[in-house]
C-alpha cells in the first residue's frame, strides 16, 4: 500500500515514527491509510467530527472512505488537529527500504538526493547489505508514475 511521497510498491517494512496525529492514524488503520491522510491533509489542520456527525462530503470520507473515516471519527472525533507532513519519517522509511534491498549508503544517498551522512545515520542498527542490490520501484506522489531505481554497479558500493 502507499508509503509516503514516494510510495514503495513492494515493501512490507512499516514506517517508523509517524509524528503527531499520524501515529494515531497508523495505529488505527495502518501505514497505507496514514500515508493518504498525510498527503491529503499534511501541513494543515483538519477538524474531525464525532462519528454521528460525520457526513459523506467530509474531506476525511472523500480521502479514506466511509469505513476508515468512521473508525477515526469514533476514536478521535470532536476536535481540530494539526497534521504534520511526516517528511522525516517517510525519508527514513525510503532509506530503510532501499537498504533492505541491498543498497549501500552512497548509492541510497545518490538515488534519494540525501547526504551520505544522513543515510548512514538513518541506517544505524540495520544490517549491512549482503549480496547484489535489487531494483526498488516507487510511485512518485507528484506525477503518480512508477519509477524503478536500478542499483549502481557493485564497484560503486561503499
Amino acid at each position: 500500500m502507499a508509503k509516503g511521497k514516494f510510495r514503495i510498491a513492494d515493501s512490507d517494512i512499516p514506517v517508523v515514527g509517524w509524528p503527531g496525529i499520524l501515529g494515531d492514524i497508523a495505529r488505527l488503520l495502518g501505514d497505507g491509510a496514514t500515508d493518504r491522510f498525510a498527503r491529503a491533509f499534511g501541513d494543515g489542520k483538519l477538524y474531525i467530527p464525532k462519528a454521528k456527525k460525520l457526513k459523506e462530503d467530509h474531506p476525511l470520507v472523500k480521502t479514506l472512505g466511509q469505513e476508515a473515516a468512521a473508525i477515526i471519527a469514533e476514536a478521535m472525533g470532536g476536535r481540530e488537529y494539526p497534521v504534520p507532513t511526516a517528511r522525516w519519517s517517510l525519508s527514513h522509511h525510503r532509506v530503510r527500504v532501499f537498504r533492505s534491498k541491498g543498497w549501500g549508503a552512497k548509492a541510497i544517498a545518490r538515488a534519494l538526493a540525501l547526504r551520505i551522512a544522513s543515510v548512514e545515520r538513518l541506517c544505524q542498527g540495520m544490517e549491512e547489505p549482503m549480496g547484489a542490490p535489487e531494483p526498488v520501484t516507487v510511485r512518485c506522489h507528484t506525477c503518480d508514475q512508477l519509477h524503478t531505481f536500478i542499483p549502481p554497479a557493485l564497484t560503486e558500493r561503499p
